[in-house]
């Protein structure tokens, strides 16, 4: 099965991904994009 990202390109299966069941859209997106995305949304990371 080949997984979309919301920008429409296909995801390279040998990377991590994180789904985000943050509101009414749950996203599959790549590990490394799950911080800018939270913070263009308006959500923070605490690093402790």
């Amino acid at each position: 099965m080949i997984e979309i990202s919301k920008s429409g390109k296909k995801v390279d299966p040998g990377r991590p991904r994180v789904n985000l069941n943050l509101g009414p859209h749950p996203v599959t997106i790549p590990a490394e994009n799950v911080g800018p995305y939270l913070r263009r949304h308006g959500y923070t990371m605490e690093n402790d």
